[in-house]
């Protein structure tokens, strides 16, 4: 019987580490406290923008990167369903700038959906990779917390 126990103890803590995510508040936080450490000033626009690529943070941030190799984070209104699972996005702009708090994106599985851009931070790509690195940190202490309890 204390096998059976101990084996069920062992799935249920692996089961929690496997599906453990950060919450929506918990990257809104992080990406806060990281913008305003390396003093990331907002901006209005991104000027001449040429789409080359991008990531998803979760369903409210991502970093778009521009044909020049410049790196932005991107933060939306609001949430921006099958943002964290979509391979691609689309982007909406009203002339060949990207502009804060007019233009938005959207996820090609929900075409109507418009994620209004709320703010634009310029970035470097070593500052875009330790967000990355920044969000591993955090979930593993989140981990190693649950696991205390």
């Amino acid at each position: 019987m204390k096998y059976l126990v101990s084996i069920l103890t062992t799935l249920a803590v692996l089961t929690g580490c496997a599906s453990q995510r950060l919450t929506n508040d918990e990257r809104e936080t992080l990406y806060q406290n990281y913008l305003a450490e390396i003093k990331a000033e907002p901006l209005e626009r991104i000027t001449a923008f040429r789409f080359y690529g991008w990531r998803e943070l979760g369903n409210r941030h991502l970093i778009i990167s521009t044909s020049y190799n410049r790196n932005y984070f991107i933060t939306l209104r609001g949430t921006c369903i099958e943002l964290q699972y979509s391979h691609t996005i689309g982007i909406n702009r009203s002339d060949s700038s990207l502009n804060a708090k007019f233009d938005s994106i959207f996820v090609p599985s929900f075409p109507e959906q418009r994620c209004h851009i709320k703010t634009i931070h310029k970035i470097t790509r070593e500052q875009a990779d330790r967000i990355d690195v920044l969000e591993e940190e955090l979930l593993a202490k989140k981990i190693a917390a649950a696991e205390k309890n």
